[in-house]
């Protein structure tokens, strides 16, 4: 079975043509474009790299913001569900 490559490892790999094939054969306003494009997806893979960290600090944010306890799952339950979320009173 072959697994198939994340998003981080396809920018990575678009990335390291640009880096290594493309940008050297490039001269002039193209090879500046090639390195525009170069830098923009190594902020789309820090981006990538960062989401997960994030993610969760927001979870826990919300969860204290609506003081809500238990594991990340009850919370992300509970937070989607939660009255105050939805407008609705409780």
């Amino acid at each position: 079975m072959h697994d198939q490559p994340s998003a981080a490892e396809l920018v990575n790999a678009v990335r390291s043509f640009i880096r290594e094939t493309a940008r050297p054969q490039l001269s002039g306003h193209a090879a500046f474009h090639a390195r525009v494009a170069e830098n923009a997806l190594a902020i789309v893979e820090r981006e990538l790299a960062s989401r997960p960290r994030q993610e969760a600090e927001e979870a826990q944010r919300l969860a204290a913001l609506l003081d809500i306890g238990g594991s990340p799952a009850h919370r992300t339950n509970s937070i989607t569900s939660s009255p105050k979320r939805s407008g609705r009173a409780s």
